[in-house]
């Protein structure tokens, strides 16, 4: 019988090898790149996320004010981190859907 300690210690090794594999150091340095040069939506295509939001609606919707506190927030975006973080399920690692 596997210790509680092993057992975590698999599953971590396991999860830090999906991230490894699903934000590989190429897509972190281009996505970067692009990113400091101020190409938002090229390191969204970089780190392969596709952000589908229309800060126009936001602002006929919601107001100018919440729709440009929104685009600021977006240059901030780091989406290979986000990519990252992203919840993903076993055994394969696979983003979740929905």
């Amino acid at each position: 019988m596997r210790s509680r300690a092993a057992t975590a210690d698999s599953r971590l090794s396991f999860w830090l090898r999906v991230r490894e594999y699903a934000v590989p150091p190429s897509m972190v340095e281009s996505a970067t790149a692009r990113r400091r040069v101020g190409d938002r939506a090229g390191a969204c295509a970089a780190a392969r996320v596709d952000v589908d939001l229309s800060l126009r609606s936001l602002a006929r919707d919601h107001g100018r004010e919440l729709a440009a506190m929104v685009r600021a927030d977006l240059r901030q975006l780091a989406p290979d981190l986000l990519r990252w973080h992203l919840p993903r399920v076993a055994p394969d690692g696979l983003l979740r859907p929905g």
